[in-house]
Formats: C-alpha cells, sequence, structure tokens
C-alpha cells in the first residue's frame, strides 16, 4: 500500500521544508535553517507533550579533548560495537557546539554556585558529562527552543494535526506530506523532515507519549526509504511500578548515578554480579537482570533503594521523581522505589548518512525515528537528546544544499471496503503480541508467531478504507511492529537489546 489515503492535493499550502515532529529534533532542525527559508512544523502534540519533553536525567557533553576517546568508547561499548564508528565521532566532536547553542538559546542547566555547569554521571558512563536541569533536562530544553521558535517569523506551527504519508513525485522525490486535521489537506515542500519519535506504544507499557506509535516510520517506509537495526528495542530497567497509571514513569538513571541500588524483593542487591559497573551497567545488561530477578522471585517488580542518601539532596536533584512517588504513597528518602523494565527507546529506525540524509532524496529522519548508527545494539544513557540535537542541526545545514526542484506527483486511486473494524480494539492486540513476544528477553519461536498474528493483521487492513486518525494509528502500529518481528528473526543470535533464549 503506497499512501494510507489518497492525498487530497486541493489547496495544498507550500513551504520550503516541512518538519514532522515539534520535540526537540524538529524544534533545532527548524531554528537552524536559514532565516529565509519558509518552515512549517507538523504536530499531533504541542511541544511540551513530546518525548522529548519526558527526558530526565539529562544530556551528555564530551568535557573537552581528553574526554572524547572517552565518550566514543562508552558509546561504542554500550552499543556492543554495532554503532557505526564516524557517526558516534561526528554527535560526541559537535556536542559542545551542541551544549552552546542551547545555553545562547536559553536553556539553563543546573549550575554550582561559582556558575560552573554540574556534571553527573549515568549507566555506561565512565565519567561524569552529563548537564541537566533538575530531573526535567528535556522539559527545559523543549521550554526555550520553542520560545525561540516562536519568535521566528519563518516558522509556522501546525499543531493537533496528523500527517498521515510522505508525498513523493513520479521520480520518487519527497514533495511533501499529506494530513489530517483542522488545517491544510496536504503541504507542498522539496524536504521533509521526519522527526516523530519511537514505537512505545506498540507495548502494554512504555514510558512514550500516547502518540509513539511508529508513524513517521511507516510514512517513511511506505514513501519507499530503507530501515535498519528494527530489532533494536530498548526496555528502560527502572519504571516505577503503578498498576494504576496507563504510562509508565520513568525513575531515571540519573538516580542510581547519585548512588541508587536495585535490589530484589528480599532486599538483595544483584547487579554486582552481573556486570563490572554495577547498578550503572548498560540498560540491556541491567533489564535483564530485573527481568530475570521478578522471575525468580514471582514478584511483578524490583526496588530501587536511596535511603542511604540525603534527603534533602534527593528532594532537590530529583524534584518530579518525589512528587510522583509522593502520589504514589512512596517517600523515596525512607521507602525503596517499586521499578520494573518498560519499552523506552528504539535504537533503529530510518536508514540515514551523515547529513541525516534516507535513501529518499529530499527526505530526511532526525531523533528516535532515525538511524543514524550512533546507539548500535544499545544506546547510552543520555546519548538520546545530543544525537537529536546534532544531527538535526546537520539536517539543516545541508538541506539549502540539496535540489528543490520536484515534478509532479500522482495520486492514485484504490477501492478499499469501508472500515467497520474495531481500531482500539486491533491496536491492543498489537501490544499483546509485542509485549509478549519481542519483549526484553525473546525467543525465535516466539518471535515467528508473533509475526504470523500481525502480518495477518495488516492483510485485513490493507483492503480497508482508512480515513480516521485512529485507523492510521493502527495501521502504522502494523506495519511497524512487522519491521520489527522480521528484523528480530533475521538476527538468530543475541546482541544488546535483542537477546534470544531458546
Amino acid at each position: 500500500m503506497r499512501y494510507l489515503t489518497p492525498p487530497d492535493l486541493e489547496g495544498a499550502l507550500n513551504f520550503h521544508a516541512v518538519i514532522l515532529g515539534s520535540g526537540i529534533g524538529g524544534l533545532f532542525c527548524a531554528l537552524n535553517l536559514p532565516r529565509d527559508m519558509k518552515v512549517a512544523v507538523v504536530s499531533t502534540a504541542v511541544p511540551k507533550d513530546t518525548n522529548s519533553g519526558l527526558a530526565q536525567g539529562g544530556i551528555a557533553i564530551c568535557q573537552g579533548p581528553d574526554d572524547l576517546e572517552s565518550h566514543v568508547e562508552d558509546t561504542l561499548r554500550a552499543g556492543c560495537g554495532h554503532n557505526d564508528p564516524e557517526a558516534v565521532r561526528t554527535m560526541v566532536m559537535e556536542s559542545p557546539q551542541v551544549a552552546e547553542d542551547l545555553i545562547r538559546l536559553g536553556v539553563n542547566f543546573d549550575r554550582r554556585p561559582d556558575g560552573s555547569l554540574k556534571l553527573t554521571r549515568e549507566g555506561g558512563h565512565s565519567r561524569n558529562r552529563i548537564l541537566h536541569a533538575k530531573d526535567s533536562t528535556g522539559a527545559e530544553i523543549v521550554r526555550a527552543l520553542f520560545a525561540e521558535a516562536q519568535r521566528r517569523d519563518n516558522i509556522h506551527f501546525i499543531m493537533e494535526t496528523f500527517a498521515v504519508d510522505v508525498i513523493t513525485d513520479l521520480d520518487g522525490n519527497a514533495a511533501g506530506v499529506s494530513l489530517l486535521g483542522p488545517g491544510p489537506s496536504a503541504i507542498l515542500a522539496p524536504h521533509v523532515v521526519v522527526a516523530t519519535g519511537g514505537i512505545g506504544r506498540l507495548y502494554e507499557s512504555t514510558t512514550n507519549m500516547r502518540y509513539s506509535s511508529g508513524d513517521g516510520i511507516a510514512m517513511a517506509m511506505r514513501a519507499g526509504a530503507d530501515l535498519m537495526d528494527m530489532e533494536f528495542v530498548q526496555f528502560h530497567p527502572t519504571a516505577l511500578h503503578s498498576p494504576s497509571s496507563s504510562r509508565s514513569f520513568l525513575i531515571s538513571e540519573a538516580v542510581r548515578g547519585e548512588g541508587g541500588i536495585l535490589r530484589n524483593p528480599k532486599g538483595e542487591p544483584f547487579m554486582e554480579g552481573e556486570h563490572p559497573l554495577k547498578d550503572l551497567a548498560p540498560r540491556d545488561v541491567v533489564a535483564r537482570a530485573v527481568v530475570r530477578q521478578m522471575a525468580l522471585h514471582s514478584s511483578p517488580c524490583v526496588y530501587l533503594d536511596v535511603t542511604h542518601l540525603d534527603g534533602g539532596f534527593l528532594k532537590s536533584r530529583f524534584p518530579g521523581i518525589y512528587a510522583r512517588c509522593l502520589e504514589e504513597g512512596i517517600d523515596i528518602t525512607s521507602q525503596w522505589i517499586p521499578v520494573r523494565p518498560v519499552a523506552h527507546y528504539l535504537m533503529g529506525g530510518v536508514l540515514t548518512d551523515l547529513w541525516g540524509r534516507t535513501s529518499v532524496p529530499g527526505l530526511y529522519a532526525c531523533g528516535e525515528a532515525a538511524r543514524t548508527g550512533v546507539h548500535g545494539a544499545n544506546r547510552l544513557a543520555s546519548n538520546s537528546l545530543l544525537e537529536a540535537l546534532v544531527f538535526a542541526k546537520r539536517i539543516a545545514r545541508r538541506i539549502p544544499e540539496e535540489p528543490a526542484d520536484r515534478g509532479p506527483v500522482r495520486v492514485p486511486r484504490e477501492d478499499r471496503s469501508p472500515c467497520g473494524e474495531d481500531l482500539q480494539g486491533v491496536m491492543d492486540r498489537i501490544r499483546r503480541i509485542m509485549t509478549r513476544h519481542a519483549f526484553v528477553i525473546r525467543t525465535r519461536r516466539g518471535l515467528q508467531e508473533a509475526l504470523d498474528q500481525v502480518e495477518g493483521i495488516l492483510r485485513h487492513l490493507e483492503g480497508l478504507e482508512l480515513r480516521s486518525t485512529e485507523a492510521f494509528e493502527a495501521f502504522n502500529m502494523a506495519q511497524v511492529a512487522r519491521a520489527v518481528l522480521s528484523a528480530a528473526l533475521s538476527r538468530p543470535g543475541s546482541l544488546g537489546s535483542h537477546w534470544i533464549e531458546g
């Protein structure tokens, strides 16, 4: 299926570039494009409600020439050597300039009394190099970037609008995007940037916002873009265990960076024998250890203990976490925090080069939707914001140099049956399938069973007339789920976050 529904080009608006997504990647790309370019930013959510706004821990920044090789090596080690070394080095080398850009744009990172920037450490890092703003770093960066973008006359926000498909011309070049919302039905532009985030909604429990159904990845796929490393889904090991909550609240890795200790239900610390870095081991290692402890003790969770740390420090360093846990009746200064792994981040995505270009001319991707090669088989903590910012800026630098001519667009007509499907039921079924068979520890038999079921769902949906946001999301979820499962089956051995047992 090329288009979910035929694009309506009557009344389409014309822009030099259209960016899909208003998180950190989308905003930073828009801000770095030349001011004489007319830019549209399309988003289903307001910026503060994106996954970027949820990022707690911070942003990893190389601390000078003596830290360059260390930051590169930490990233490669966490990614199990599956990373693209050139992409990693590019990201690390350009990180200090990104930090300067953010400060210039008004981001308020935490500072010491002497005015110097505070640095912390998270899992997999060999030294302190992470800038932070309390435990709401992502929200602070989004606040500053959005405020600046709103001051720019050339940046136009089209909010509460669902991007349906990337439109291509007869030569296969990106030519715009079709939309569903209160505004225009389409935007025509020779440059389309996918910055739509990840796929957390493919699972029953996730730290992601409700919009993370892989829509941008599915759109790029239908337009002909190549994907890579879709089997590598990161499950954050320490989400707050709260059966009453619809979205899992993340207990930042920075909590362990400040001295938090993971304990099983018997109160025993269990990470010492799992990895030399113990509680600060890479996330894939910690997630598997937690799952095994949960199975061993028939428990829905393990516990994160910070009761040995100063209470005043905890309240000032982690005010959001402290307040959220109090809502659940947990005082982290005196009680252990119940935690468990949940879907968190996709290392794979739309394959790009070092300038964010995909295999479709005029189509770019950055942030979690992109596979730049930086993260390998497992993302290093606090590299996600950095990767999004570095490659968003590189896309903005590249776009003015790329061809802007586009040929005619042909809109195909297809006969499909009316959709009377329980679409919420379809999405819930996909989540159950993925959670059961494509979670922290997988089996080949389970993956094949899941793929057979998802392909059946997809075949059924392909014959239906899709008109609503819910219908588009259901199809996108099925299409991306198939990509994850197919990639997982194509890799018979365990690597990083893709762990096969049996």
